[in-house]
């Protein structure tokens, strides 16, 4: 029997660094708004707005941690050319949508963060989409095993 093997094309490289250095930023992101929380948050976000993820509730941090996280694993899988990759972004895209779900569907946040705050997380959900097909269509060339 004789395996066949695909060979990496450029683009691969390409997009799983920009995975990763996406990625890697947000869990930065997410270590600091834990850790430093509100002084953190202050650099970026006017006082209402701080206040608003300051009091989220504990159980959206279990979706930003999946979408955070998820894809950080992904984006190494993704390098090491690892089929799992597919897994781990699909589960980093639920996280995102379950936390759009909830700043737009159970809470008020679009009365808080206005057109902005819609367009930054439309862009956040079309990139882990993107991320995730992409892998998918690697998957399915034979490019990762």
């Amino acid at each position: 029997m004789t395996t066949m093997t695909v060979k990496t094309p450029w683009h691969l490289w390409l997009v799983g660094l920009l995975a990763l250095a996406w990625n890697g930023f947000a869990g930065y992101d997410f270590i600091m708004t834990l850790t430093r929380g509100a002084e953190y948050l202050q650099a970026y976000f006017p006082p209402e707005q701080v206040a608003y993820y300051t009091s989220m509730p504990e159980w959206t941090k279990i979706p930003y941690a999946a979408a955070v996280w998820g894809g950080v694993i992904a984006a190494i899988l993704l390098l090491l050319r690892s089929r799992w990759a597919v897994h781990l972004f699909a589960i980093s895209l639920l996280g995102v949508l379950v936390s759009v779900f909830y700043a737009y569907g159970m809470d008020d946040w679009a009365a808080l963060g206005g057109s902005k705050g819609m367009m930054m997380w439309g862009m956040i959900a079309a990139i882990a989409l993107f991320f995730a097909w992409y892998a998918r269509m690697m998957s399915k060339r034979g490019v990762l095993r």
